[in-house]
């Protein structure tokens, strides 16, 4: 069979917009970088090998009797102009099933955030061609771990209309000296694509007033490290127990990435010392940074690639500063 519409992904890297003004509604930031475009459901079609005819594959029984198996979601603000038939100046976000819940884009995604943040948006980042979106928030005033070193807690909410990621919302706190995206809460809220996304995002989203709480004990962990002295022997001492040099007869290629790793973060530590006795703190954040914004970046500092390193955190697989997280918090346990 052949698919009648091509997915067109080559060409059209339609790439970050961001807003950075402190305490704005939602919506305006997204009618600004045109995060709030509509959406609309078209079924797939094929041409049939034996007559040459566009046919469109349905279910046979169920419930959903007759209805198309497969459907693309389309962009249809005009970004991006692809001819798809029945849509005019659309852009494919992506194939679903037919049994996959149809969404009016991010629309309620914004208007539930601002109703329960209302003008605290600071931030909208949207991913390639629209496939997803991360808002942040800011949730409360900055706050001081150390002498010039503050946290800035905020709420991130990321969602999608490609299916191949759930509706999160994190609390997290920004280094304000950095950008680094400290993460603590382990997926505060996670909502998956059903016929009740919209529902269950309202109501799961009244938890998100006990978020603070999470900023609490980031701060609370952030002075304790701050406290604790680590000296350079010291951290060289925790980068070999959680980044190990590679073995000598491992492929040259195996090798060659983890110095590079290493490299990176004892290039961070270096920048968080800058001259001054070390402390637990700014191990954290060199581990944590050197990942998220030079590891995860393929060591690239494109946009696609700063947007790469984004969502490596939204997704959490930030290895790497979770293995550094669990460190120190024996390290303080011990107190040696």
């Amino acid at each position: 069979m052949t698919l009648e519409t091509v997915i067109y992904h080559e060409g059209h890297d339609w790439l970050t917009k961001e807003v950075n003004e402190h305490g704005r509604n939602v919506l305006d930031v997204a009618s600004e970088v045109n995060a709030d475009f509509p959406v609309e459901y078209v079924a797939s079609r094929y041409v049939c090998p034996m007559t040459g005819e566009l046919k469109t594959p349905v279910y046979e029984k169920g419930n959903k009797k007759g209805h198309p198996k497969n459907l693309y979601v389309l962009r249809v603000d005009g970004v991006n102009p692809l001819d798809l038939g029945e849509v005019e100046d659309s852009t494919d976000l992506g194939l679903h099933s037919g049994r996959y819940p149809q969404r009016d884009g991010y629309k309620h995604v914004f208007e539930t955030m601002e109703t329960m943040f209302p003008d605290s948006c600071t931030d909208i980042t949207v991913f390639g061609r629209g496939e997803r979106i991360a808002i942040t928030q800011q949730i409360g005033d900055p706050i001081e771990v150390m002498d010039g070193d503050n946290i800035l807690p905020v709420i991130i909410t990321s969602s999608s209309l490609n299916g191949q990621a759930k509706t999160t919302i994190n609390a997290v706190g920004h280094r304000v000296s950095c950008l680094n995206m400290l993460d603590l809460s382990k997926g505060l809220i996670q909502v998956k694509s059903t016929k009740n996304h919209d529902d269950l995002l309202t109501l799961r989203s009244a938890l998100l007033e006990a978020s603070k709480v999470n900023s609490d004990n980031l701060v609370t962990f952030a002075r304790n490290l701050s406290e604790k002295g680590l000296s350079d022997v010291a951290f060289y001492r925790m980068l070999n127990a959680l980044l190990p040099e590679a073995d000598m007869d491992a492929p040259t290629k195996t090798r060659n990435a983890v110095d590079a790793k290493r490299a990176a973060i004892l290039n961070a530590w270096s920048k968080e010392t800058n001259g001054v006795w070390g402390n637990g703190w700014f191990a954290y954040n060199a581990f944590q940074g050197a990942e998220q914004h030079r590891i995860n970046q393929g060591f690239k500092s494109t946009t696609a690639a700063k947007q790469k390193g984004f969502e490596k955190v939204l997704d959490r697989k930030t290895p790497i500063a979770d293995a550094a997280e669990q460190y120190l918090r024996e390290l303080l346990l011990v107190g040696v």
